[in-house]
């Protein structure tokens, strides 16, 4: 039922996403510069950053080890 429900959705502001998240790829070169040079990425705001992220890593990044931690896991710890 949720399935179907969800299907029929209808998501306001898709373009307006895609655009936002089509410029952020444009900016994956320098992001790869920041984190050379020593400095971090932050992301905040509405919405999930967990795909645009992703396809960072996977795209940019394939050259580089690189460690996910899903921090928004109740049973993720420093120890883990």
């Amino acid at each position: 039922e949720l399935r179907e429900a969800y299907a029929k959705l209808e998501f306001k502001h898709e373009k307006e996403i895609n655009d936002l998240v089509n410029s952020y790829k444009k900016l994956y070169t320098k992001w790869v510069y920041m984190l050379r040079c020593g400095f971090e990425l932050l992301m905040y705001g509405f919405g999930s950053k967990k795909a645009l992220i992703e396809n960072f890593v996977s795209t940019s990044l394939t050259d580089y080890s690189v460690v996910v931690v899903n921090g928004y896991l109740q049973s993720i710890n420093l120890k883990q």
